[in-house]
């Protein structure tokens, strides 16, 4: 069989002939080079078999791709990520909103507008330069649910019926558009229906070069969450516009953040959980007109920082929050960091929910309050991978899921193999009289985490392994650390022959953050070659 005459099944159930560009053009958008795309393509192509359907087709390009690197394939995936909102349109609601605001929009989501007829609830409304729209979102959670023309014909009766209501009083801005938005695609019918009537459709990849998917690459939609103001200005200077400070904010931060916002026409989030720093907060926006959006921190049982979710303090934050025009209560956050003191899976679960729970709890006295709370935002690694459902959360923050480290594999959230850092040390010295391996690797660049050791007993400051294929020796473990030298006891005198002075170890680390921290960059390994390297953003 010749490759021409392979026929593909979509997710609608429709046959078409499959195409070797427009898979291209797919992986192109990841950022991948010509030369990784051409390796997929060719490997793909060879598995081609009369009828497969796109979606193995896109699990295999996925798949492919995230072996080569995990930040083309976050990217390759993000058409599928939307399906994955969840079973309401309402974060879909939200999504749109956001492109549109970095688009220099005006947005608020979940209006009530008033019709000539009858009031109507308006996804979103959009104000820019004397002019608004209204728009409508169709979300679908499945593949192959595309937007007929039905859609196009009632949501043109509802904006007839506002805008006649509109035009009759005086207004701030002119109602001349509708849009409307889905993540999936219009049918021909649909397409030709509202180019008559004047509607304006976006789907994920209509109109041609400025869909959806278009729109947010040009804008740089990526969300991302930072420790550090430092890991902040070096993504804002990389183009991301979505950037959470998931550090509690003091004052004497303010002025840099709004300097960064300010430079890179982007926004940085901030988070609170007292009265007190609401009002500082506040007084500091006011005093120098500056726009800072807020996330309240609550508190889902870590007992670290936060609010309880029930706490009265968060309608006086509410309160003092929007009295002024340039602070934005935007939603609420958590991180159940209590999950790590337990390695059992029925107990992390049980946290994810509770997490879930407190922070939805939290999020609906605010909209009970009048504040839309459009971000319900949770994350830790182990509640990610245990919790059982993620619906009425609009973001999660999958914490050290891209590294992994012995934390993680001690309470069996990864494997041991899954862990991507290690150290490269060097052997020193031998001690034969206390059977010991000195290495060059110490607290500055192991650190003297040890929280794998709760729940893994061998784990030492870290495992040595074989610095070839980084498979963990037998027995083999950090025992002790000096500020520039590792302690590897032994109970075989066959090591020293094994690792004589001069040798090479690679250590799997217990905390990955902790780790990468004390070295100014991350060295990219393909088949034991570096084949590039990442800068790390270390400092605050």
């Amino acid at each position: 069989m010749e490759f021409k005459e392979i026929d593909v099944t979509k997710s609608s159930g429709e046959k078409v002939r499959f195409s070797l560009d427009k898979l291209r053009n797919s992986l192109s958008k990841s950022g991948a080079s010509k030369t990784v795309i051409d390796q997929i393509l060719n490997t793909v192509r060879d598995e081609l078999y009369q009828g497969i359907s796109t979606k193995e087709i896109y699990n295999r390009a996925f798949a492919l791709l995230k072996k080569q690197n995990s930040h083309y394939a976050s990217r390759y995936k993000l058409k599928k990520a939307i399906y994955e909102f969840g079973p309401t349109g309402y974060p879909f609601e939200n999504f749109v909103s956001a492109v549109l605001k970095y688009s220099g929009f005006n947005t608020k989501v979940g209006q009530i507008l008033q019709g000539k007829c009858v009031t109507h609830e308006i996804d979103v409304v959009a104000s820019k330069n004397g002019n608004t729209i209204i728009i409508e979102c169709k979300f679908h959670s499945e593949e192959g649910r595309n937007c007929n023309v039905k859609v196009p014909l009632y949501i043109a009766s509802r904006f007839k019926d506002v805008k006649t209501h509109w035009d009759s009083k005086p207004q701030e801005t002119d109602l001349n558009e509708c849009w409307v938005v889905t993540n999936t695609r219009f049918t021909e019918d649909a397409l030709k229906y509202g180019k008559c009537v004047g509607l304006h459709l976006l789907s994920w990849d209509y109109p041609k070069g400025d869909a959806l998917k278009d729109r947010i690459d040009r804008l740089g939609l990526y969300p991302i969450t930072v420790s550090t103001l430092q890991e902040a200005e070096y993504f804002a200077s990389s183009k991301f516009k979505d950037i959470l400070y998931a550090v509690g904010i003091v004052p004497s931060k303010l002025p840099r953040i709004a300097k960064i916002q300010n430079e890179y026409n982007c926004v940085i989030r901030i988070i609170l959980d007292s009265v007190e720093m609401a009002k500082a907060v506040a007084n500091y926006a006011n005093l120098n007109n500056v726009n800072l959006e807020i996330l309240a921190e609550i508190d889902s049982g870590e007992g670290r920082s936060g609010l309880r979710p029930d706490d009265k303090k968060l309608n006086e934050i509410v309160s003092i929050l929007k009295l002024n025009n340039n602070t934005h209560l935007m939603g609420v956050m958590t991180h159940a960091g209590h999950s790590y003191n337990s390695d059992n899976p029925k107990t992390i679960t049980a946290i994810a929910n509770k997490e879930k729970e407190d922070v939805l709890f939290a999020a609906n006295n605010l909209r009970k309050l009048g504040n839309p709370c459009p971000i319900v935002s949770l994350g830790s690694t182990p509640t990610m991978f245990f919790g059982s459902n993620f619906d009425g959360i609009s973001e999660v923050r999958c914490g050290v899921y891209m590294f992994w480290d012995l934390a993680q594999a001690s309470r069996k959230v990864c494997k041991i193999e899954d862990i991507a850092v290690t150290v490269l040390a060097s052997v020193i010295n031998h001690n034969y009289q206390d059977k010991r391996i000195i290495v060059d690797a110490g607290a500055l660049a192991l650190s003297k985490d040890i929280s794998a050791n709760k729940f893994m007993t061998n784990a030492g400051f870290g495992l040595v392994c074989d610095k070839n294929t980084a498979i963990p020796f037998t027995d083999l473990n950090v025992s002790e650390v000096h500020q520039e030298h590792g302690t590897i006891n032994i109970n075989n005198e066959k090591w020293f022959e094994q690792l004589p002075i001069g040798s090479l170890v690679r250590i799997k680390p217990n905390h990955s953050c902790l780790t990468c921290a004390g070295h100014e960059k991350y060295n990219i390994l393909e088949n034991n070659s570096i084949s590039g390297t990442w800068s790390r953003i270390n400092g605050w």
